[in-house]
């Protein structure tokens, strides 16, 4: 193996140190004969290009991008391997950081949809909620005005602010006549109602 200056750095060695070992010694053990067939077989093209990883000099490993070109004898036997060598660590760390971001985003997305399949939820539970609730004042309403009892609701001011059907059949006055007005006055008239709610917070 005959290297320059800068691939010999890479990997913590010097030029010297390198010159005449192995080729394969550059591979981490596992990946030696999957690399040995790869070098020693040039192929159709004459022309590889693939990622591997290759070993410093302290074991540490790093990725690289192989671009090997072979020459060959007159017979078409392999004379010589020319290998340009890519240390491509910052695009995997890049690739990698992407690779995080984006699962980052979609771990977003899918919470944020979660969440707004949550509020669809807790919308419809409420509108379940309050159509019970109208139909029970619907229920109630009705209740009210079909009595045959007379009935009044007044505020919190002592005035009233509805009278059923009843009340107005029993004490002769009209909607408009008692729609605001304090119920003492039935007392004096010597008309009061059966039953007298009162509505409201101060």
């Amino acid at each position: 193996m005959s290297v320059n200056a800068a691939f010999a750095r890479q990997r913590g060695y010097t030029e010297e140190e390198l010159a005449g070992r192995p080729t394969l010694s550059l591979f981490p053990a596992e990946m030696r004969e999957e690399m040995r067939i790869r070098l020693s077989s040039p192929g159709q093209s004459r022309h590889d290009l693939f990622e591997t990883e290759h070993l410093r000099k302290d074991g540490s490993r790093f990725p690289v991008l192989v671009d090997l070109s072979f020459q060959s004898n007159p017979d078409g036997t392999p004379r010589s391997r020319l290998a340009l060598v890519l240390d491509i660590s910052e695009r995997r760390r890049a690739e990698k950081e992407l690779a995080e971001r984006q699962a980052a985003e979609l771990e977003r997305q899918r919470r944020a949809r979660i969440a707004a399949l949550n509020l669809m939820d807790d919308a419809q539970a409420a509108k379940r909620e309050a159509e019970t609730a109208a139909d029970e004042l619907r229920k109630l309403s009705q209740a009210v005005e079909q009595s045959v009892e007379s009935i009044e609701i007044t505020d919190l001011d002592a005035r009233i602010t509805y009278v059923n059907a009843a009340f107005l059949r029993q004490t002769g006055y009209t909607l408009e006549e008692v729609i605001g007005r304090d119920p003492r006055f039935l007392q004096a008239a010597g008309r009061r109602a059966k039953a007298t709610l009162t509505c409201g917070q101060r």
